[in-house]
C-alpha cells in the first residue's frame, strides 16, 4: 500500500466533502441548529471513508495495512469534523 497516495486521496477527499458541506450550508433550505449540521456532517464523514475504501478495498490488504489504513481515514475524519464544527459555529451566530 502506498502511503503517500493514501494521504494524497485522503486530503482530495476530505477537501471536497468538506467544499459540500460547506455548499449545503450555503443552500440554506433550512435554519441551520445543531441537528442540520450533525446530519450534514455525518453524511460528510460517510462520504470520506468511502471514497478513501473505493480505492485501496480491492488491493488485498494484510491486517496492519487495514488498520494503517482505518487509523489514517480516523485522523483526516477528525480534522474534518473539527474544521466543520468551527465553520458551522461561525454559521449558526
Amino acid at each position: 500500500m502506498n502511503i503517500d497516495l493514501l494521504h494524497e486521496i485522503c486530503k482530495k477527499s476530505t477537501r471536497k466533502e468538506f467544499e459540500e458541506f460547506k455548499r449545503q450550508i450555503h443552500i440554506d433550505l433550512f435554519t441551520l441548529d445543531n441537528s442540520i449540521k450533525e446530519t450534514l456532517q455525518n453524511e460528510m464523514l460517510q462520504s470520506i471513508t468511502t471514497t478513501i475504501n473505493k480505492h485501496f478495498i480491492n488491493n488485498n490488504l494484510s491486517t496492519i495495512q487495514i488498520k494503517i489504513l482505518q487509523n489514517t481515514i480516523d485522523s483526516y475524519k477528525k480534522i474534518a469534523l473539527k474544521t466543520s464544527n468551527n465553520y458551522a459555529g461561525k454559521m449558526m451566530r
